[in-house]
């Protein structure tokens, strides 16, 4: 259930951040020190657009961090969630397993994307899951972390795509954010 309502929170959160957002917009307002990049695979990316970056706190039941960055060819979307409340960032941990969503999405052109890749197995055992997001700084609106982990294909297996894609040196570094209280 934790992973279902996940999922569609960050369905609804990223058609809602694209929707609001134009192609002109940028948040990074620190260019030179704010970054996101991974080696995707064999791609070396790094994002040449931050869509989405906020912690969100829901009364007394908790947090959750979302980011959400592309170039021209890859975006990604990275989440996580605590139980714990108290401050306007996320706790400095690891996060992993039923606390995350990742989605992996490639571009199909006219700006529009597909997500291709998951977090989750698709087919085989869910222990298989080893995808880790860690919050590293977070001070001052800005929040740094990494990421890395195996990507696996929604749906099942697509003949035009690999039915895993391995996610290195993930790294987000000084990006802005908002904070955001929803009492409940």
């Amino acid at each position: 259930m934790k992973i279902q309502f996940l999922r569609i929170f960050t369905f609804a959160f990223v058609l809602i951040s694209l929707v609001s957002c134009s192609s002109d917009d940028n948040n990074n307002t620190n260019t030179e020190t704010s970054f996101i990049r991974a080696q995707i695979g064999d791609v070396t990316w790094e994002s040449s657009e931050t869509i989405t970056s906020s912690v969100i706190q829901v009364g007394q039941l908790g947090k959750r961090f979302d980011l959400t960055a592309q170039n021209d060819d890859i975006r990604i979307t990275l989440a996580s969630e605590q139980t714990t409340v108290g401050g306007e960032c996320m706790n400095l941990v690891s996060y992993s397993g039923d606390n995350i969503l990742t989605i992996l999405w490639y571009a199909v052109g006219d700006g529009t994307y597909a997500g291709l890749y998951d977090e989750t197995p698709w087919l085989g055992d869910p222990s298989e899951q080893n995808f880790v997001i860690t919050i590293t700084s977070c001070e001052n609106g800005l929040i740094s972390g990494t990421f890395s982990g195996t990507q696996f294909i929604s749906g099942g297996s697509n003949s035009n795509y690999p039915d895993t894609v391995e996610i290195t040196n993930g790294e987000f570094q000084n990006v802005p954010y908002t904070f955001t209280l929803i009492e409940d």
